[in-house]
């Protein structure tokens, strides 16, 4: 930010040179505490988001181009649907216009009312089922895989469908994809009847829980290039006067310059962060406050997602001893995860530090599960929680992020995506400091 920070800043420089007036959309007002008018405030916002980019203007992509999944790859997950099919005692598998899709077949179609999709039978034959009028266009994505049935504005697909699926697996059992709109979901099963439609989270969830090779490479890229990010942001943005949206609007900014795109950020000061996923509040940040950055992005379709508590000023015991707790809970429950371990003992390693070091019961102020799948989607299976029986095999990503949260005090929160391997778990990125700095 040209006008509030000096040419190559030190971090106590930047503390004194950080204008909050001029930074802040969120506390912008003018003379005597009135708010500013609307365009003032448009005005005040797009300037210090400028600034905010000039800060950043050195940043350059730092990811080298991976090699492009190999099409094979899509035949592979075809199979392995199969295999997960016959697990599940499902005849056929309905895949709608959502990530499993593209997951799947390696195109997307926009999701609507109107009614889209692939019937995927145990054979590996597939049916498709798409408007009329958009025939031409299905066609050109679907190339020569299967048949395609097509329904009029008039028609009712759903009847359709179910009418697809009598002929290859009448009295059997259709999945239904998880993410399809529930109106489709609904409909369908009246027209099959209810006891032949099925959840399809199991089906889906057993093949795209385990991570081939070019999925993991995109993964760990992503997380790493998001932690170089925090660090920038931290030495340059996370001082006195810094507001919460100037700390993610630079998240943003730092992980798009390099590589990422798809960004987010959740920015937390202070008793703010007490809120896990964050409040109507707003503060700035003061040299006694924690700031808890949750943030990520996406590389070649597969995401990141780290959190970070950093200090802006010297730690207080207190801080301290938090972060401590949260760091040993995360050490514990990365000891813990390893092929062939459940979900929810991964989760209890965790909740078992917390509660020996004095805050509450294991649930209490560590409120929310130890972590989630990761991949195409932020959040997928399988996920770190008690009660979860899934067990751990090599090649499954989730997120380790244990947290504690005191109400009008302090939030902290460490989190790390983890890949299960032969041997353990494995770290994406640098880990966290074991200390708060």
């Amino acid at each position: 930010m040209s006008e509030l920070f000096p040419e190559n800043p030190t971090r106590r420089q930047l503390a004194r040179g950080f204008l909050v007036a001029a930074g802040s959309t969120v506390m912008a007002a003018c003379a005597g505490g009135r708010p500013a008018p609307a365009a003032a405030r448009d005005d005040d916002r797009t300037r210090w988001r400028a600034d905010v980019a000039s800060r950043l203007n050195d940043l350059a992509p730092v990811a080298t181009a991976l090699p492009p999944l190999d099409r094979a790859i899509y035949e592979d997950r075809i199979e392995r649907l199969r295999l997960a099919m016959r697990h599940e005692s499902v005849a056929a598998m309905l895949l709608g216009p959502t990530v499993n899709l593209q997951y799947f077949m390696g195109f997307s179609w926009g999701a609507s009312e109107r009614l889209f999709g692939v019937l995927i039978f145990q054979s590996g034959d597939f049916a498709w089922i798409a408007p009329k009028f958009e025939e031409s266009r299905a066609r050109e994505l679907i190339g020569s895989r299967g048949e395609v049935h097509t329904w009029e504005e008039w028609e009712d697909p759903h009847v359709l469908a179910a009418r697809v699926v009598s002929k290859r697996a009448r009295g059997q059992l259709l999945a239904v994809d998880s993410h399809l709109r529930a109106t489709h979901a609904v409909r369908i099963a009246k027209a099959l009847g209810e006891k032949y439609v099925t959840d399809g989270l199991p089906v889906t969830a057993r093949v795209r829980s385990i991570k081939g090779a070019g999925e993991l490479a995109r993964i760990r890229r992503a997380c790493e290039i998001t932690k170089i990010a925090l660090e920038i942001v931290r030495d340059r943005f996370l001082v006195p006067g810094c507001e919460e949206a100037i700390a993610a609007e630079a998240m943003n900014i730092a992980q798009q310059r390099l590589g990422l795109t798809k960004t987010w950020c959740l920015a937390l000061f202070a008793e703010n962060a007490a809120f896990p996923h964050g409040t109507k509040q707003r503060r700035p940040l003061r040299a006694s406050d924690l700031a808890l950055l949750d943030t990520g992005g996406e590389l070649d379709g597969y995401q990141s997602d780290i959190t970070r508590t950093f200090s802006a000023g010297e730690p207080t015991p207190r801080q301290r001893e938090v972060y401590r707790c949260v760091r040993n809970a995360q050490k514990a429950a990365l000891a813990a995860a390893k092929p062939g371990a459940s979900c929810e003992s991964v989760d209890a390693a965790a909740r078992a530090v917390v509660a020996m070091s004095g805050f509450g019961s294991s649930t209490e102020y560590f409120t929310h599960r130890l972590g989630h799948g990761i991949g195409m989607e932020g959040h997928e299976d399988p996920y770190f929680c008690p009660g979860n029986t899934t067990i751990l095999a090599p090649g499954m990503t989730l997120s380790n992020e244990p947290g504690i949260y005191l109400p009008g005090e302090l939030g902290v929160r460490i989190e790390d995506i983890v890949a299960i391997t032969r041997e353990g778990a494995e770290i994406y990125g640098p880990p966290a400091d074991d200390e708060l700095r």
